[in-house]
C-alpha cells in the first residue's frame, strides 16, 4: 500500500517549485537599479537542472515505514514570441535519473527526448499544452511541472515591493488521481546578484489542500491532505528564469474503505532547479 500513497504525493504534490541550490550561509548583495523596473517574461532558451528529494514516513498498525527519494532530470525550455503579447513555451527532456524505486529504468528511457508545447502568457501561466500523452503513470508529474514551471507574476511584470497571490489548482490521472488546489501568496524583494546576474528575488509562501483516488493490489483507496511550502525564486532582470528554491511539508490520511483501515502518511520534501551555463 505504501507504493500507492507515493504515487499520490511524491513528485506531484506542488511540481517544479524551481531553484539554484544555494550553499549555507551565503549571502547575495542587493544592487540598487538606476530606476525602477518591471521584469517580464522574454524569449530565449536555457538549459536546467532540477532534483526533488522526498522522505516519507507512514505509520500502517503501528508499523512505521520510511521511504526517500530522489528525481533528478534535465531539461530544455525555448521562449519564442506568439502574438498577441504572448509566448510559446517549448519544453523537452533530455535526460532523468531516479532513486528509491518510484520511477522504473524503461519509464525514464521513454521520457528522453519527450516535448511538450504551451503557450505562455504575461502572468507566467502556461496553458494549452500539449505533447504530455507519452508522460503515463508517475510521469505525469513531469507534465505537471511543465504547467507551473516557471513562476507566476503581474501581468505587467515584477517590481520590487510589488506583492500579489493566485490560486492555482492541477488534476493528475494515472493510478491515483488527484486533485491540488494552492493558494499562494508572493512578493517580490529587491534587486541583487545572484547566479552572476542582476535579478529580482520573489518569496513564495503557500498552503494547498489535496484529495484523490486509486487502487492497487485490488485494493481502492482515498486520499486527502494538507501541506505547506516556502520558496525563494529568481528572475533576471532581462526576463529569465534564473531557478529556485523550496521545501514542502505534508500530511495526508489514507483510507481502504473495503477494510475499514485509515493511516497517515507524512512527507517533506525538497526542490532546487538551476539554470545551466
Amino acid at each position: 500500500m505504501r507504493a500507492a500513497v507515493i504515487s499520490c504525493s511524491l513528485f506531484s504534490a506542488v511540481a517544479c517549485a524551481g531553484g539554484s541550490p544555494q550553499t549555507p550561509g551565503t549571502s547575495y548583495p542587493p544592487v540598487a537599479p538606476a530606476a525602477v523596473q518591471s521584469v517580464k517574461y522574454t524569449a530565449g532558451t536555457n538549459r536546467f537542472r532540477a532534483v526533488s528529494h522526498v522522505h516519507q514516513r507512514q505509520e500502517i498498525q503501528g508499523n512505521v515505514q520510511d521511504g526517500n527519494y530522489i528525481l533528478e532530470y534535465f531539461f530544455t525550455t525555448a521562449l519564442s514570441p506568439e502574438p498577441p503579447g504572448r509566448l510559446r513555451m517549448g519544453f523537452t527532456i533530455d535526460s532523468m535519473h531516479a532513486e528509491g524505486g518510484l520511477i522504473t529504468p524503461a519509464e525514464m528511457a521513454r521520457a528522453k527526448g519527450v516535448r511538450m508545447s504551451g503557450t505562455l502568457n504575461p502572468d507566467g501561466q502556461v496553458t494549452e499544452l500539449t505533447g504530455d500523452s507519452a508522460l503515463t503513470g508517475q510521469l505525469q508529474s513531469i507534465a505537471s511541472a511543465a504547467r507551473q514551471f516557471l513562476p507566476r507574476i503581474p501581468a505587467n511584470g515584477a517590481e520590487p515591493g510589488a506583492q500579489w497571490s493566485d490560486t492555482t489548482e492541477i488534476s493528475t490521472g494515472g493510478p491515483t488521481q488527484l486533485t491540488i488546489r494552492s493558494v499562494n501568496d508572493r512578493r517580490a524583494l529587491e534587486w541583487m546578484q545572484y547566479a552572476g546576474r542582476r535579478s529580482l528575488r520573489i518569496e513564495v509562501t503557500s498552503n494547498y489542500t489535496l484529495t484523490g483516488t486509486g487502487q492497487q493490489m485490488g485494493q481502492d483507496f482515498t486520499l486527502t491532505g494538507k501541506g505547506a511550502r516556502a520558496a525563494t525564486q529568481y528572475l533576471s532582470a532581462d526576463g529569465h528564469y534564473l531557478g529556485a528554491t523550496s521545501r514542502d511539508s505534508s500530511d495526508i490520511t489514507v483510507t481502504l474503505s473495503s477494510m475499514g483501515m485509515t493511516f497517515p502518511s507524512i512527507q517533506v520534501r525538497t526542490d532546487t532547479v538551476a539554470v545551466l551555463p
